[in-house]
C-alpha cells in the first residue's frame, strides 16, 4: 500500500508544478526556470509514484501463483501477467471461430459448383443418351434398308442371268440363221406406171373386144405355159467368201458376217490409219466357253480367259481369212486394245505377266476417235506399269498369242485412248483387218 511519505512527496511535486506554471507570467525567464524545475521535480515524483504502484500490485502475484493459474489455466505461456492471458484465449477463440465461419463459406461455395458441375454432367449424359437412342434407331434402318437393298440386288442378278441366257440363246440361233444357205428372191418386176395408164385405152379396148350381133366373140386362146429355169440358191456366207469371183468375196465382207467364235463388220473409215487406203472390217473374237467377248483382267494386261481358247479361235479365224482371200491379195491385221482411266489400285511390272513387253512398237492415234499415224512409236515401261500403258500391253499380249496360231502374218498394234470404267469396252479388245480389194 502507499505510505504517508510518498503521499506527501507526490503532492509536494504536484504543487509545484502548479506554482511553476503560475510563475510564467511575471517574468518569462524566471518563468522558464521555475517552470523546468516544476516540471522535472513533477516528473520524478510520478515516476516514483508509478514504479510504486507497479510494485504494490505484484507483490501479490508473486505470493500467491496458485491462484493466478486457477483463474486463468488457459494460459498458453506460464507465469504471463493476469488480465493478458484471457484477452489472448479470446482473441484466439474468436479467430478460430472467424477461420471456421470462413472456411465453412469456402466449402460451401465449393460444394455448389461441384453441383453446378454434376448438373451439367447429368445433362450432357442425357442428351448423349437421347443421341445414341437415335443412333441405333438409324442403325436398325440402316440394317433394314441394307437388307431390301440386297433383296433387290440378288433379284436383279437372276434376272441378268435369265437375260444373259436368253441372249445367247438368240445370238446362238442368229449365227445359226446367217450360216446356213439362202436363197436370193428376185424382186416381183411390176410394169412401168404413167400417167392415166389403162384409163385412156379402155375405152376402145372394150369397144374392139365388145361382141355385137354381126361379129362372134373371139375365141381366146391361153398363151402357153413360160418354161422357167430353176434359180441357183444363193451360196451362204462361207460359200461366197471362198469362191473364186473377188467380187462376191468382197460383197460378203461388206454385208458383214457371224459365226460362234467371231463376229466381222465393215468399217466406215477408208483409210483408218493414214496412208494406207483400203476397206476396214472390225472383228470380235467370242470366247465359245462363255458366249462372251474375250476380257482382260481388271487392272491387268492378260486375259482373264485362257490363252489357250483365243488360239483356238485364232485357228478358225486363219481358216475363214485364208479360204477368203488369195494369198496374194494385200492385208493388214491391227489389234487395239481399251482400258479404264481409274488409277491402278496394285502395283505391277510388266515382268510379272510377260518379261518382253517393256519395249514395244505401235501406231498412235490422233485424238479421240481420229486418224491413226503409221509411223510408228514406242512405249518403253522401266518401272510399275500404269493405266495409261495398259492398252499397247494389252494389244501387245494378244499379238503374240495370235502370232502362235497365225503364223508369218503382218500383225500390228494401234494405240487407244482410256475410258471410262462403266464402258463396256473398257476390258476389250479388236481386230481391224485391212483389205486392199483390186
Amino acid at each position: 500500500m502507499i505510505n504517508a511519505g510518498q503521499s506527501i512527496f507526490a503532492a509536494v511535486g504536484l504543487v509545484i508544478a502548479i506554482a511553476g506554471l503560475l510563475l510564467l507570467s511575471p517574468s518569462r525567464r524566471l518563468a522558464l526556470v521555475a517552470g523546468a524545475i516544476a516540471v522535472a521535480v513533477g516528473l520524478s515524483a510520478a515516476i516514483v509514484l508509478a514504479a510504486r504502484t507497479v510494485s504494490t500490485v505484484s507483490q501479490p502475484q508473486r505470493a500467491a501463483p496458485q491462484s493466478i493459474q486457477l483463474s486463468a489455466p488457459q494460459s498458453s505461456q506460464p507465469g504471463a501477467p493476469s488480465g493478458v492471458t484471457p484477452a489472448s484465449t479470446g482473441e484466439m477463440a474468436q479467430r478460430e471461430q472467424d477461420l471456421i465461419k470462413s472456411w465453412s463459406a469456402k466449402l460451401d461455395a465449393e460444394v455448389l459448383q461441384h453441383k453446378a458441375e454434376i448438373d451439367a454432367l447429368s445433362n450432357k449424359i442425357d442428351a448423349l443418351s437421347k443421341e445414341l437412342a437415335q443412333s441405333q434407331a438409324g442403325l436398325s434402318t440402316q440394317a433394314a434398308e441394307r437388307q431390301r437393298l440386297e433383296a433387290d440386288v440378288r433379284s436383279l442378278t437372276e434376272r441378268l442371268k435369265t437375260s444373259e441366257t436368253d441372249v445367247a440363246r438368240l445370238r446362238a440361233t442368229t449365227m445359226a440363221a446367217a450360216e446356213a444357205p439362202k436363197t436370193e428372191l428376185k424382186p416381183e418386176t411390176k410394169p412401168e406406171m404413167k400417167p392415166n395408164f389403162g384409163r385412156e385405152a379402155r375405152p376402145e379396148t372394150v369397144a374392139a373386144n365388145r361382141p355385137t350381133a354381126d361379129t362372134p366373140p373371139p375365141v381366146v386362146v391361153p398363151p402357153p405355159a413360160a418354161v422357167v429355169a430353176p434359180e441357183p440358191p444363193k451360196a451362204s456366207v462361207a460359200t461366197s467368201v471362198g469362191g473364186a469371183a473377188t467380187g462376191n468375196q468382197r460383197a460378203a465382207f461388206e454385208a458383214g458376217f457371224a459365226t460362234a467364235k467371231f463376229a466381222l463388220q465393215p468399217m466406215p473409215n477408208g483409210e483408218l490409219v493414214a496412208g494406207r487406203p483400203g476397206s476396214y472390217y472390225r472383228i470380235v473374237l467370242t470366247n465359245p466357253a462363255t458366249g462372251k467377248a474375250f476380257a482382260f483382267g481388271k487392272e491387268r494386261y492378260v486375259l482373264a480367259d485362257r490363252d489357250a481358247d483365243l488360239i483356238a479361235v485364232a485357228a478358225q479365224l486363219q481358216a475363214k481369212l485364208a479360204d477368203a482371200l488369195p494369198s496374194a491379195m494385200a492385208r493388214t491385221l491391227y489389234v487395239r486394245s481399251f482400258a479404264a482411266s481409274a488409277a491402278l489400285g496394285q502395283s505391277r511390272t510388266v515382268a510379272q505377266e510377260r518379261s518382253n513387253l517393256n519395249r514395244i512398237s505401235y501406231l498412235p492415234a490422233v485424238g479421240k476417235g481420229g486418224t491413226i499415224k503409221a509411223t510408228p512409236v514406242e512405249q518403253v515401261i522401266s518401272g510399275p506399269y500404269q493405266a495409261a500403258h495398259l492398252p499397247v500391253l494389252r494389244s501387245a499380249n494378244v499379238r503374240e498369242l495370235l502370232l502362235k496360231q497365225i503364223k508369218g502374218a503382218n500383225i500390228e498394234i494401234i494405240g487407244a485412248d482410256l475410258v471410262l470404267e462403266a464402258n463396256p469396252l473398257a476390258h476389250t479388245f479388236e481386230l481391224i483387218l485391212c483389205v486392199v480389194w483390186p
